[in-house]
């Protein structure tokens, strides 16, 4: 356990070490992308914008993935109870919930996620897909690693949160997949192109 907390320490403090007023700024406006309420007006807007297109179940999959990834996000921290990192570069005042896992890696990953791998099953051309999914994987990536940069979590935090967030968005997808059937052939969104 020792060596883990090493390892934790060791990246933290790597990500500690380049702070540059310009990318405080990036880093606090990315991490503002991952705050619950931020991700709840996300999802609604998205859960209203497929309810208007007659996407009822699709809309109902995505809310449910969103409040599964915030309850496993709060059940995590409960059960677990590990202390945020005390570092004194922290840009933003202390959380008062616990570190692991990362709520913001968790649910931004499970969100985002939902969202673009939804949206692109509905694409007609692949590379569309593909850059609209790697767009919603990457924010919630950053959104991640910029709670490292102000030092409010730990790295293992993270991975885990992604990990927790990457099975919700996966288990939406599978989900919309199934409930939606054959209407998603036949209710495609217009193409970008």
């Amino acid at each position: 356990m020792n060596h883990l907390f090493a390892f934790d320490l060791a990246v933290l403090f790597w990500f500690g070490a380049p702070q540059r007023r310009k990318l405080d700024r990036v880093a606090t406006t990315l991490t503002f992308l991952g705050d619950n309420l931020v991700l709840l007006v996300v999802i609604l807007v998205a859960a209203l914008g497929w309810l208007y297109r007659g996407q009822t179940r699709t809309a109902l999959v995505l809310l449910a993935a969103a409040i599964l990834a915030m309850t496993l996000t709060r059940a995590s921290k409960l059960a677990v109870g590990r202390p945020r990192p005390e570092v004194v570069w922290r840009l933003i005042d202390l959380p008062s919930s616990f570190s692991f896992p990362s709520g913001h890696a968790l649910n931004s990953l499970a969100v985002y996620g939902s969202l673009t791998f939804t949206a692109a099953r509905r694409l007609r051309r692949r590379l569309t897909q593909v850059l609209l999914v790697a767009a919603g994987l990457s924010l919630a990536f950053l959104i991640g690693l910029t709670r490292l940069y102000i030092g409010v979590a730990y790295p293992v935090d993270l991975i885990a949160g992604w990990c927790g967030g990457l099975a919700c968005a996966l288990l939406a997808f599978w989900m919309d997949g199934r409930v939606a059937g054959e209407k998603l052939k036949a209710a495609p969104l217009p193409s970008s192109s």
